[in-house]
């Protein structure tokens, strides 16, 4: 059963709270998927925030392996420069049963094809051309097999 919006923005401002996390609004941005909420953070100081909140695991993880995972992706996707910087997590709880994730704030528009399809080539290109850690450093993150690669 989805939490209402409200409830949710509660659930939030409680978690910013206790992490020590100062704002002086919470914006609900547009609801566009199945896997998350995005509320626009922002903040007093510094520039603004989105909270990343799952509404669910789309490799049915469970809530603390699933936030482990997107940490795991932000945090190795960020190197490329074309990916929000990771600022924080919360951890899953009561409140916020799943979690969520602090990113840097992205003010922009959607894309829109074809013209920025030369953008969209340069970051998937910053991120296929970042080295792969070695076996012992890519868990969380499953490594597709494919053919003919090493």
């Amino acid at each position: 059963m989805p939490i209402p919006t409200e409830a949710r923005l509660q659930a939030l401002a409680s978690e910013l709270k206790r992490a020590g996390i100062t704002y002086h609004e919470l914006t609900p941005m547009a609801d566009t998927g199945l896997a998350h909420d995005h509320v626009w953070i922002h903040r007093i100081e510094g520039d603004d925030w989105v909270a990343r909140l799952p509404k669910q695991s789309q490799m049915n993880l469970p809530p603390e392996e699933n936030l482990a995972y997107q940490t795991s992706c932000y945090q190795r996707s960020s190197p490329g420069g074309h990916t929000p910087k990771l600022y924080n997590t919360l951890a899953p709880n009561e409140a916020l049963p799943r979690g969520g994730l602090l990113v840097e704030a992205i003010r922009g528009r959607l894309a829109q094809l074809p013209e920025d399809l030369p953008a969209i080539a340069d970051a998937l290109a910053s991120l296929h051309s970042q080295p792969l850690p070695s076996a012992a450093k890519q868990a969380p993150l499953l490594l597709q097999k494919t053919r003919g690669r090493r």
